[in-house]
This record gives structure tokens, C-alpha cells and sequence, in this order.
């Protein structure tokens, strides 16, 4: 099975593993809040919003500010294991919207 993290372990790419996770919360916020038109959704407002849902700001002024341009360089610094672990924190934080979309 694949995942992420495994990924990273196997390649050691800490630059793939940051898009890898950028399109994965995408993926999952459009399935947890459809209705929240997130599809276009960038930069300091794409931030906001997985803060908002996380409960703070780990990822406007924590390592999460790499999802939102830094990704596209190749010299941003990441530490990929806070990076898993942050996204990590916002599926458990999301976690009751997507068994109740799951339900509906």
C-alpha cells in the first residue's frame, strides 16, 4: 500500500514529499467541505483556511507556511517530519466533518 510517508523513507525527497502532501490536503478539504468553493484557493488564504480548521496557525506561521508558495522552490527549507505530523493534526482536527460527509 502505499503512502506518503513511505514514500519519502524510500526516496528521501523531502521537496516531492511537501507537493505530495500540498495535493493530498487539497484532495481532502474538497471532500470535507465542498461547499466551501476551495478549488481556487492559494497562497495567505489557502493557509488561513487549514488554519481555521485546525485550530491554529501552524500553518500560516508554523511549518505549514510551506503549503503556501515555498513548495514551488526548490530551496525552501522543510522538515518533512513535521510537515507529516502537521498534516497528521489537521485530519484528526477535520476528522468529524468527513465521517459526517461519509454518513450524509
Amino acid at each position: 500500500m502505499y503512502s506518503i510517508s513511505s514514500h519519502l523513507r524510500h526516496n528521501q525527497d523531502p521537496q516531492h514529499l511537501s507537493l505530495e502532501l500540498s495535493r493530498w490536503l487539497k484532495q481532502v478539504a474538497l471532500l470535507a467541505y465542498p461547499e466551501r468553493g476551495l478549488e481556487g484557493l492559494t497562497g495567505a488564504k489557502w493557509l488561513a483556511f487549514l488554519d481555521e480548521t485546525l485550530g491554529d496557525d501552524r500553518f500560516s506561521r508554523g511549518e505549514g507556511r510551506v503549503f503556501g508558495d515555498a513548495i514551488y522552490r526548490r530551496q525552501a527549507p522543510m522538515d518533512a517530519a513535521s510537515l507529516l505530523q502537521l498534516c497528521e493534526s489537521w485530519l484528526d482536527a477535520i476528522a468529524p466533518e468527513l465521517l459526517r460527509r461519509r454518513l450524509d
